[in-house]
């Protein structure tokens, strides 16, 4: 089995998702707060991302939004 198993397959369908770890890791969804820079300053703004752990959530919204800071869970 391990001189069949494919690192850089396994890593880009975990990726692409096609490949969940364990079936006790259930996502859930977080609502994500962050700062963004506008014309005005800075305003906050949220996003829903579906994750596994508050740490997950957190690294899916920042690579999801642009241009963002000072992330945090505002619920769970």
């Amino acid at each position: 089995m391990k001189d069949n198993f494919n690192v850089h397959e396994w890593n880009k369908n975990r990726y692409l998702d096609n490949i969940h770890e364990s079936n006790d890791l259930t996502e859930k969804e977080y609502e994500v707060e962050y700062w963004i820079l506008t014309r005005d300053g800075y305003d906050n703004e949220y996003i829903t991302v579906k994750a596994g752990s508050e740490k997950e959530a957190l690294e899916k919204a920042e690579e999801e939004t642009r241009r963002g800071k000072n992330f945090k869970i505002y619920k769970r």
